[in-house]
Formats: C-alpha cells, sequence, structure tokens
C-alpha cells in the first residue's frame, strides 16, 4: 500500500464501537518491512463514524488502480445509512509513501436503495481491455415482485489519467 514492496495487511472490525457509536466499524492497516508486520496500525479509518454503519464490512485490495505506482482499497459500509435505511456505501482510499489519507478519495452508494446492503462484498477485476472493480448489493430489489434479487456494479478505469 504504501510502495516499499513489503506485504501490508488491512483488517476490517465491522462490530467495532466507536466513542459514542455502536458498531459504527473500523478498518486497520498494518504495514509490512523487512523485520515482519507492525504491532500497531499504522492508519485507522472509521467512514464517516455512524451508529450501526457496519464500516469495513468488506475490504478490498485494488492493486495499482489509480496508476500512481500505490495500492489502493476499497472499503465497504453495508448498514450506511444515506437517507435509506441500511443502503449501503464504499470508499476509496488511494495509497501513497505513508499509507492512505484521512479522507476517502471517492465513494459511492450504488442507487441507494433501502436495505440493498451497498458495498457488502466488492472485488478487483483486471482485463487486457480495462481494470476495474465490482460491488456487491446482495438484498437489491429490482421491482416489487423481485425483491431481494441481489445486483453488482462494475466500476471501470479506463486508463491512467480517468478515475473511477
Amino acid at each position: 500500500m504504501n510502495g516499499d514492496r513489503f506485504r501490508d495487511l488491512a483488517i476490517g472490525a465491522y462490530f467495532q464501537d466507536t466513542p459514542g457509536h455502536t458498531d459504527a466499524g473500523k478498518a486497520f492497516l498494518f504495514l509490512g518491512s523487512a523485520f515482519g508486520m507492525s504491532k500497531k496500525p499504522n492508519w485507522r479509518s472509521s467512514g464517516e463514524n455512524l451508529i450501526d454503519a457496519k464500516y469495513a464490512t468488506s475490504i478490498t485490495a485494488l492493486d495499482d488502480i489509480n496508476y500512481d505506482g500505490y495500492d489502493d482499497l476499497l472499503i465497504g459500509s453495508k448498514q450506511k445509512e444515506n437517507d435509506q435505511i441500511q443502503s449501503g456505501k464504499v470508499f476509496l482510499y488511494l495509497g501513497g509513501p505513508k499509507g492512505f489519507g484521512e479522507k476517502a478519495a471517492w465513494t459511492a452508494d450504488g442507487e441507494n436503495q433501502q436495505q440493498a446492503l451497498f458495498g457488502e462484498a466488492a472485488a478487483p477485476i483486471r482485463s487486457k481491455a480495462f481494470n476495474g472493480f465490482v460491488v456487491g448489493a446482495p438484498t437489491y430489489s429490482a421491482a416489487e415482485d423481485l425483491e431481494r434479487t441481489g445486483k453488482i456494479y462494475l466500476y471501470r478505469v479506463q486508463s491512467a489519467k480517468s478515475s473511477p
């Protein structure tokens, strides 16, 4: 994540309480070195720090999504409430020489559908045509008679100068 060629470890604790916020969730990054993994996290984030958001439900290493030489990280918050209950949100953090910044470089909330759980799962995509990632909303309802069918969202990065 910081470009030093040592393996790093990102961990999600989505039931982690933060001051005044039950089950807000937290993500931690431990940087690797020639001496092994750091014993304390070098970076931590609680997203928007909201009650029951379940931030860090999913943590997905995206390799170098923006082609700057540093690996990037996508963090899902499946129960993040935008203006709908448990609609979900994902947060993209771009890597750098010191790891990740305090704020996400990009966020998405799918279609902000109630109880869609957008961000519960995500995965990187690498192909000859494009790089990107997918984000799942497993309880998305396509229509009233097609409840909880689920939906997968595809986000593409086409060149070194574009963003997801």
